[in-house]
């Protein structure tokens, strides 16, 4: 699995959390939750959002890295 696919998945599991949590709170005799759960879902959250950007970073520079060595293997070949 690539990071990719896997920061992906994680991100949906955080979400999927988040949201149960969400839910929870709400739910009928739980008045004093939401004040106690609604950082941590937002912590979560965070986390989704952490996750996916660093997996796009991480893309980024090997993306970068495949270019630098192409071009590096043209520039020697041209060379002879």
């Amino acid at each position: 699995m690539g990071h990719e696919d896997f920061a992906e998945r994680a991100g949906r599991r955080l979400d999927s959390m988040a949201d149960r949590l969400d839910r929870e709170a709400k739910r009928p005799g739980t008045e004093d939750e939401p004040t106690s759960t609604k950082p941590r879902v937002q912590g979560l959250r965070v986390a989704t959002q952490l996750v996916r950007d660093e997996a796009a970073a991480v893309g980024r520079e090997e993306r970068e890295t495949t270019r630098e060595k192409i071009s590096e293997n043209l520039y020697l070949e041209a060379r002879g």
